[in-house]
């Protein structure tokens, strides 16, 4: 079973594969492996860090936060911040428009560098969202092992 910062990334992939102007370069990574121009336009799915904490009505439901980045990489003598700012709006729309039972994102921030360690120069960008989603571990609590048993959104 993998775990759900995993289907989370693969799950934003699908939703934005094809639908931006990075078309089929959009993956989940860790890193930055595109040192070459014809990577670019991209999209780099990364999940960061996750908090956990219990819910009060019930000790073994865990609502997880974790941080999602979104990352653009164009190139800079192409239009880099023009192209960037098209993906980044063509992404911002998509994600607004999840509607998806079991996890929710929630906008955070925007961040733009420059980087010139790459060939050619690129504009890099990221997204950062929070995504939250449900976790019940009530076999935990009894001792045996910890199952993750659903993502649903607990409704009441």
């Amino acid at each position: 079973m993998s775990h759900r910062r995993d289907e989370i990334r693969k799950y934003i992939i699908d939703v934005l594969i094809d639908k931006t102007d990075a078309k089929e370069r959009v993956y989940d990574s860790r890193f930055t492996p595109f040192q070459h121009d014809k990577y670019f336009p991209c999209i780099s799915i990364i999940t960061q860090k996750e908090i956990g904490q219990n819910e009060s009505y019930n000790p073994c439901l865990i609502k997880r936060r974790a941080h999602l980045t979104i990352a653009v990489m164009t190139k800079q003598s192409e239009g880099g911040f023009e192209n960037t700012d098209k993906i980044l709006f063509q992404i911002e729309n998509i994600i607004n428009n999840i509607n998806h039972t079991n996890f929710t994102f929630e906008y955070e921030s925007t961040e733009s560098d420059v980087s010139v360690s790459v060939t050619p120069a690129s504009v890099i960008t990221t997204l950062n969202y929070i995504c939250t989603y449900y976790t019940d571990e009530t076999k935990n609590a009894c001792g045996e092992n910890l199952e993750i048993l659903s993502l649903e959104v607990p409704h009441g």
